[in-house]
């Protein structure tokens, strides 16, 4: 049986995540994590990056990582399931522990 350190719970109506029994992160609370795929992200808003500039720049020219960084994002569910994933199938993997 493979051993899971991370977990997502849910405690008075909120996920987080679970790490060895640390939390380390909190459904609705700013996430800054930059290497979590863009298909886990929350959708921006279209009338959002229609309307909202970076340096002078409409969003919608950008790269959605340059937007996402000075925009920030919220932790949500699948955000979470998708880090304690990557947290335990690293563990699993000698060797496989560095994301970059």
């Amino acid at each position: 049986m493979k051993r899971k350190i991370a977990k997502v719970q849910l405690s008075c109506g909120r996920y987080f995540l679970s790490v060895c029994g640390f939390v380390l992160a909190m459904e609705g609370a700013p996430c800054r994590e930059s290497q979590i795929p863009e298909k886990f992200m929350p959708k921006i808003p279209p009338e959002e990056m229609a309307w909202a500039s970076v340096g002078g720049k409409p969003a919608s020219e950008l790269p959605i990582e340059v937007v996402r960084f000075f925009r920030g994002d919220n932790w949500t569910r699948e955000m979470l399931n998708y880090v304690a994933d990557e947290i335990n199938k690293r563990i699993a993997t000698p060797g496989a522990t560095d994301a970059g």
